[in-house]
């Protein structure tokens, strides 16, 4: 934001003080300045003339020349001018040879030399308002009034010398009533101690009611003001105020409109000016916008037709939209060149309506980046009177037809902050006197009631709406007006203790570079959204889905729900490039709680999904991922982390006769599965895929991470492949469980690797395959030892479970 030091200057003294000291000032206490520009100086030797004659240039018809004195004691001399307005008898505003001007195209300045134009010298320049950088006019010059001497520099004439200060918008966006000229005003006058000048929002009240304004929901519109105006005459606005704007970085247009500019730089207070013959009705109705309503918008020139929703806030008239509340203006209602009489509105609006209507149009305006900021709602009444003030000085004959409008249903008032002396030293680190803490208060605008240490303060209405609040929000003002670099810095006495620690950050960290570095898959990093997409190809669209109010694209409606979808998109993006590959991915899945209250929180769970491809549709990918599970339970030191037969998920991507659980003991933690066939195919992916999903939040709840040691075996052992054929029904861990309680002395350790389901075995049956490891501490294991526990194991397996050795 461009802030003119004087238009500061118009409420505050801010004389024995430099630009640069100023700037420093407001850096130090409320916002950073992040460029000091000094206007004015790129304009040199321009002065003010008189245009004595006018006549025909003889080689070309769209120029003229003409005669300019300016000066008393030299001769006029002759210039070329392609302005349609010139005429003799004009004061103008002339360049003589050898000085300097803006040059439009640029922006720096142009030195100016005589020069031939069409065969004719010119001697200088009659100059237009984007010579002087007080606009973009290039097409006519400027007049100034009959009664100006000539000779004059020009910079006694018009305000071209400033000061502009450039504020970045995200250092001031928690403070509303810094978005304008006033506010910042009053900030200085805070800083440097002295008087702020009232504004001049006094008019004469009409009395007349050709008006119905109505406020259809006050929630979104808590104050709507509105005046019908007239004998207005539309023209162009007097150069102060087209300097003004043009130092704070806003371009003149004509003097209705760069009268609402005026005051929404000034207060803050963005305005808009509707033509009343254009109204139909003459109703204003603030109210939603209906189902399949449509605008015609008018912005920075352009036109476009936007469809609006009925959640979007629109200023109507009788029969139509005519504008989006607090965003852009309705082309067709707007302010015409022959305008006579008009309805000016100043309301509040809810900031979260406006910056959400601002985002689904994509159209972010001077006014939606001013109401988003949660405006003090007495700023719309003093936009009224500050903004007939301002147009009554271009358009004397202005008329206050009707009465002052004014719809609202105003929130409470601010309630007292109750503040300590104890509370403000504690946290600021120095102790200040009551009567420095009071002072600083009033000086910026809070009401105080003090009694001995104990302060009861009342925040202005420009402060109160989003900004202060909280006793802390107090002792930053005080902190900031008294000087950060008058406080000692000191550093806090805090008890020093080692923080939580996340078992499962720990956990994720150790896997990542298992599988990374020991395993040589590829980590992948998703959004953490699915794709509405691909989940309708496969078939999956969960109930439970956690679905945004705001997504990023229409695809991406939700947070995604598993981390597999996501993974088999990328195997489809890359199949065709690399024949075979692994990919993993750690992140968070969400799920919608079943009887979820108001404002609950999802079910948010972190998962691991491995996924293995080969472009050989034959390719069996299953061992490949049981070994990996085994690969973690060995570097876990989980001998009781397997996969294994258990209760399964019924997901499209799950194979019904190529997939297992993973358990942690009795505990769940995900599943291994081929990927289905049709699955797959949905997705045009040609080859053998695999996944694996592991619950690492439950991994690392349940597994004791600290590793145990476990010295080198001094004898070598001696590892047998058993299968048997059990019932459907006979869970591993059962099997497990009796293996290792009938192994032995020599018995180390068990290992599931296969299992198989078809006629060999027949109907209700499946056939389980698993390793066992013998060793001796006393000698070499000998095969005769190991057999014989082999043997044992298989009895019992036979007894309890019905288990039936296979020999083929």
């Amino acid at each position: 934001m461009r802030i003119s030091l004087n238009w500061i200057s118009d409420y505050v003294d801010l004389s024995g003080h430099s630009p640069e000291e100023l700037a420093l000032k407001f850096t130090m206490s409320t916002a950073e300045v992040d460029e000091v520009i000094k206007l004015g100086d790129k304009v040199s030797g321009v002065l003010t003339g008189e245009c004595i004659d006018v006549y025909p240039h003889p080689n070309a018809d769209q120029n003229v020349l003409a005669k300019v004195k300016f000066s008393d004691s030299a001769p006029p001399v002759e210039v070329v001018c392609g302005a349609p307005n010139l005429a003799a008898g004009q004061k103008v505003v002339f360049a003589p040879l050898g000085s300097s001007v803006v040059n439009p195209e640029t922006g720096g300045p142009f030195k100016l030399r005589k020069t031939k134009i069409r065969g004719v010298e010119s001697n200088g320049m009659i100059l237009a308002e984007d010579e002087l950088g007080i606009g973009d006019d290039h097409t006519v010059t400027i007049e100034l009034d009959p009664e100006t001497p000539i000779g004059l520099p020009v910079h006694d004439v018009i305000p071209l010398n400033d000061v502009v200060f450039e504020i970045d918008n995200k250092s001031i966006t928690h403070r509303p009533d810094l978005w304008g000229h006033y506010g910042i005003a009053r900030e200085f006058a805070a800083i440097l101690g002295r008087e702020l000048k009232p504004l001049e929002t006094e008019y004469p009240e009409g009395s007349g009611d050709p008006l119905r304004v109505e406020v259809h929901d006050f929630d979104l519109c808590p104050r709507y003001c509105a005046i019908v105006l007239s004998g207005i005459k539309v023209g162009e606005s007097p150069l102060e105020i087209k300097c003004r704007l043009a130092a704070a970085g806003m371009r003149p247009i004509n003097s209705v409109v760069d009268a609402t500019n005026y005051v929404m730089l000034e207060l803050g207070q963005p305005l808009h000016a509707f033509d009343s013959s254009l109204l139909g009705g003459d109703a204003i109705i603030v109210r939603r916008a209906k189902k399949g309503e449509t605008i015609t918008t008018l912005h920075e020139g352009k036109s476009a037709d936007i469809p609006v929703d009925e959640n979007m806030l629109m200023i109507a008239d009788a029969e139509r939209p005519i504008a989006v509340a607090g965003v852009v203006g309705g082309k067709d209602s707007g302010i015409l060149d022959n305008t006579t009489r008009m309805v000016l509105e100043s309301a509040n609006f809810n900031p979260t309506s406006i910056r959400m209507t601002a985002q689904r149009l994509k159209l972010r305006t001077e006014a939606s980046m001013r109401f988003e900021k949660a405006l003090d709602p007495k700023n719309a009444l003093d936009g009224v009177g500050r903004f007939i003030n301002v147009l009554s000085s271009m358009n004397p004959g202005l008329v206050m037809e009707s009465k002052l409008y004014d719809v609202c249903q105003l929130p409470p008032p601010p309630k007292p902050i109750a503040l300590t002396r104890e509370a403000c030293d504690r946290l600021l680190g120095k102790v200040l006197p009551g009567e420095e803490i009071t002072g600083i208060l009033t000086r910026l605008g809070f009401g105080v009631k003090r009694e001995a240490d104990s302060f009861e303060v009342i925040p202005p209405s420009w402060r109160a709406t989003r900004d202060v609040s909280i006793p802390e929000d107090l002792i930053e003002e005080i902190g900031r007006m008294h000087g950060y670099d008058n406080i000692t810095p000191q550093a806090p006495k805090v008890a020093l203790a080692p923080p939580p620690q996340s078992k499962t950050r720990h956990l994720v960290r150790s896997l990542r570079k298992l599988l990374a570095y020991g395993l040589g898959l590829a980590e992948t990093m998703n959004y953490s959204f699915d794709s509405t997409q691909v989940l309708k190809a496969i078939d999956h669209l969960p109930d439970d889905r956690v679905y945004l109010r705001n997504p990023i694209t229409e695809d991406q409606e939700a947070m995604r729900w598993s981390l597999v979808p996501n993974l088999l998109r990328n195997v489809a993006t890359n199949w065709r490039n690399t024949a075979e590959f692994g990919l993993f991915e750690f992140g968070k899945i969400y799920r919608a709680r079943k009887d979820a209250k108001p404002g609950e929180l999802p079910d948010e769970r972190f998962h691991l999904c491995i996924m293995l491809y080969s472009r050989e549709p034959d390719r069996d990918l299953f061992p490949d991922l049981r070994g990996i599970v085994d690969r973690l339970a060995e570097f876990l030191g989980a001998p009781d982390l397997a996969s294994v037969e258990g209760e399964l998920p019924e997901l499209p991507w799950i194979h019904p006769k190529k997939s297992l659980s993973v358990k942690l003991g009795e505990t769940g933690l995900g599943y291994i599965t081929e990927v289905h066939p049709s699955t797959g195919a949905a997705l045009e992916i040609e080859g053998a895929c695999a996944a694996c999903v592991v619950d690492v939040d439950k991994l690392a709840e349940k597994h004791d991470a600290k590793p145990g040691y476990e010295p080198i075996p001094k004898y070598p052992g001696i590892t047998l492949d058993v299968a048997v054929a059990v019932d459907e029904n006979v869970p591993w861990s059962e099997m497990e469980s009796t293996i290792r309680s009938a192994g032995g002395k020599y018995f180390r350790n068990v290992k599931f690797f296969d299992l198989y389901r078809g006629e060999q075995v027949g109907e209700g049956r499946k056939s389980v395959a698993f390793s066992v490891h013998f060793r001796s501490e006393t000698g070499t294991m000998k095969m005769k030892s190991a057999e014989k526990a082999r043997d044992a194991i298989l009895r019992t397996l036979e007894q309890k479970l019905g288990a039936v050795i296979r020999t083929s």
